[in-house]
């Protein structure tokens, strides 16, 4: 069972697919809406909450402010938590 233990995510894919923002099983297709949703989602996924909605509010001119900013840190806070333990091979474990 050691091939189980690789420090790789496998369902990326899966969990943008099933992202509330931009679901597979609502049609986006014919409005911009669909690129605006899925540049949201590429884009917290890759950078994390806070920094891109910091950089997304600064290149806007806004300021994010404090409740938002402790709103976001606390998000990717769950997230990586999330992460760190789907990664421990005792999980991987008992998923397999």
């Amino acid at each position: 069972m050691g091939y189980c233990n690789h420090p790789f995510v496998t369902q990326t894919d899966e969990a943008l697919n099933q992202a509330n923002s931009a679901p597979k099983s609502v049609y986006y297709s014919s409005s911009t809406s669909l690129n605006t949703r899925v540049a949201l989602v590429i884009g917290t996924h890759n950078m994390g909450h806070l920094p891109f909605f910091t950089t997304y509010f600064e290149s806007l001119g806004l300021d994010i402010g404090p409740s938002l900013a402790e709103f976001l840190e606390r998000k990717q806070s769950k997230k990586e938590a999330k992460r760190k333990y789907q990664r421990l091979p005792s999980t991987k474990m008992k998923r397999s």
